[in-house]
């Protein structure tokens, strides 16, 4: 028996004989089935609000998504504001985790309008960047735009909305 095919020692093995068709003892193993039993969702689950009797066993056969979408978990946090702290210095979170994929980074920045709006930015940064790559007609427009200095600033007073990003932009002495 190769060490592939050991069973290790820890693993609880149940075996039972049994009489087969033609009335040889036969050794049947049970296969190994585990229960986990718990409150994994600590206590943010609308089946952990219910008394102990009255809450249903979830079974997880079709998987760990199917068992997160029944529990129906959320959690708010309050985190620190680094996007904009000049616009209030905390920031409230509501997550909600139907499925294991809102783990994920980019799935989280999408849930937090803080971050999904800069996560816009810097697609529509991308786009221009491959936009002013890929057209010589336009970079010459932009390079006469920002050529003459009145061009410039009436640019600058269109652009104000970007002003609760400038802190973004700024760079950090060290």
């Amino acid at each position: 028996m190769s060490y592939k095919q050991k069973i290790p020692s820890s693993r609880v093995n149940i075996s039972y004989d049994m009489v087969g068709v033609d009335k040889k003892k036969v050794k049947k193993n049970l296969p190994l089935k585990v229960l986990m039993l718990g409150d994994f969702s600590n206590g943010c689950s609308n089946e952990s609000q219910k008394n102990y009797y009255d809450r249903n066993i979830i079974s997880g056969k079709s998987g760990i998504n199917a068992v997160m979408s029944k529990l129906n978990m959320s959690k708010t946090i309050t985190v620190a504001n680094h996007v904009n702290p000049s616009h209030a210095a905390t920031l409230d979170i509501d997550l909600k985790m139907n499925k294991i994929d809102c783990f994920s980074p980019v799935v989280l920045a999408n849930k937090i309008p803080e971050l999904r709006r800069l996560l816009r930015l810097k697609e529509m940064i991308s786009n221009f960047e491959s936009l002013f790559d890929n057209n010589r007609h336009f970079q010459e427009k932009i390079r006469a735009i920002l050529g003459s200095s009145s061009t410039k600033e009436e640019l600058k007073s269109q652009l104000t909305c970007l002003g609760d990003y400038q802190e973004l932009f700024k760079v950090k002495s060290k």
